[in-house]
C-alpha cells in the first residue's frame, strides 16, 4: 500500500543556489567592515561565512601569514611550533603584524613595525591558526596545527616529528602561489574525522586550499582550507563563488594592514617627536644650568675685583658698579649710578 510520494529536493538550481551566495557575500562583507583588526577581520568572515551558506562553505580553516626576519636563522631561537617545527622566528619582544605597538617599545621596534614589509616571497613566513569553524580544535593533539613555520627553499628546517598534512599543503600554496583542489580528503584523514555534520549530514567530501593575496598589494595574508558542497559540482560557478569569497577576504586583511602600518607610523611619529622634544627639554635645562653658573663666576669676579669698574650704555646710563668704585667714588649703595657724572 502506497500512503505517500517523497521527493528529495537539494535546491541545487541556478536560481536558489546563485541567489544563497550573493546573500552571503553580503553577509560576510557586513561583518569584515565591523572588523578593527586583521584577527577579527577573519574571525567576523568565518563567522558570517558559517552562518550564511553552511552548505556551499561547509568548514574552513584560516591560517594567517605573518613575516619572519630571516636574519635570526640558522642560529634559531628556543621552542618549537606545534608541529615540532624549530621556531627561528619568534623573539621576546616580538611585536608582529596584527596588534598595535606595546608599551614602552623602543624607537628602533616602532620604526621596524612601520615599515611596510612586502617581500613575502624572500623571506620566512609563520602560519597561525586565527579562525576556523566545523572543525573541533583540539589544542593537546597535532590533528590541526595551531602554528608552523614556512621558509624559502634555500633554508633547511628539520622537525623531529614527520609534517603534518595541513601544514604540508599550506606550504605548497604558499610556495607555488596558487589554488589547491582536493577531490577528498584522503591526504588529510585527521580532518575528515574532525569534520563536524554538515547540513546534509553527509562525511567530508572536497576541499579548498586558497592563498590569500589582495590585489591591492603584493602581499600573502594567509592561507584558508575550505570545505566544499558535497551534493554540488565543482564547476565555474561554484569556483567563481570561492574567488569572491576570498576577494572580500584579501580585500579586508589588505586595508586593516594599511590601517594598522599608518597607526604603526603615526606612534612612531609621536614617539620621535617626544624624543626630540624630551631632547630639547634636557639641552635647555643644561645650557640654563651653564648660564647661571656663567653668570655667577661674573659676579663673583666683578664683585670682588680690586679695580674699580662700572657697567655702562654708550648714552651714559651706569648699570652696575662694584663695591671698589663706590669707594674710589664716594658714592653709597643707595645713591643714583648716574651721579657719577657730577662728581
Amino acid at each position: 500500500m502506497i500512503c505517500g510520494l517523497y521527493i528529495p529536493n537539494f535546491d541545487n538550481t541556478v536560481r536558489i543556489v546563485t541567489e544563497r551566495r550573493i546573500r552571503s557575500l553580503h553577509e560576510i562583507s557586513r561583518c569584515i567592515n565591523r572588523s578593527l583588526t586583521q584577527e577579527r577581520v577573519v574571525q567576523d568572515a568565518l563567522n558570517g561565512m558559517q552562518q550564511s551558506n553552511p552548505r556551499d562553505m561547509q568548514f574552513a580553516l584560516f591560517y594567517i601569514a605573518e613575516n619572519a626576519d630571516r636574519d635570526t636563522w640558522p642560529g634559531g631561537r628556543e621552542g618549537t611550533f606545534s608541529d615540532g617545527t624549530p621556531d627561528l622566528s619568534r623573539r621576546s619582544n616580538r611585536h608582529g603584524s596584527f596588534v598595535g605597538g606595546k608599551p614602552h617599545q623602543s624607537l628602533s621596534s616602532l620604526r621596524s613595525e612601520s615599515i611596510a614589509s612586502s617581500g613575502y616571497q624572500d623571506s620566512g613566513v609563520t602560519f597561525r591558526l586565527v579562525g576556523s569553524y566545523g572543525i573541533e580544535i583540539r589544542s593537546n593533539k597535532d590533528d590541526v596545527p595551531l602554528d608552523f613555520l614556512s621558509v624559502p627553499d634555500d633554508i633547511e628546517i628539520k622537525s623531529p616529528h614527520p609534517i603534518n598534512p595541513i601544514t604540508r599543503l599550506v606550504r605548497q600554496v604558499k610556495s607555488q602561489d596558487s589554488a589547491l583542489f582536493l577531490p577528498d580528503l584522503t591526504e588529510i584523514p585527521s580532518l575528515a574525522s574532525l569534520a563536524s555534520g554538515n547540513p546534509f549530514n553527509d562525511p567530508p567530501g572536497a576541499a579548498i586550499v586558497l592563498p590569500i593575496r589582495s590585489s591591492l598589494e603584493d602581499r600573502l595574508h594567509g592561507v584558508m582550507l575550505l570545505g566544499l558542497n558535497t551534493r554540488a559540482p565543482w564547476d565555474e560557478e561554484y569556483s567563481n563563488y570561492v574567488q569572491l569569497v576570498k576577494g572580500l577576504l584579501a580585500t579586508g586583511l589588505a586595508t586593516m594592514k594599511l590601517h594598522e602600518e599608518d597607526l604603526a607610523r603615526a606612534r612612531y611619529m609621536a614617539a620621535l617627536n617626544r624624543q626630540k622634544n624630551e631632547e630639547l627639554q634636557s639641552l635647555l635645562t643644561h645650557r640654563t644650568e651653564e648660564l647661571k653658573t656663567s653668570e655667577l663666576k661674573f659676579r663673583s669676579a666683578f664683585a670682588s675685583c680690586p679695580a674699580a669698574i662700572w657697567i655702562g650704555d654708550p648714552d651714559g646710563s651706569i648699570w652696575d658698579m662694584n663695591q671698589a668704585y663706590f669707594k674710589m667714588s664716594g658714592l653709597s649703595a643707595n645713591a643714583s649710578l648716574d651721579d657719577w657724572i657730577h662728581r
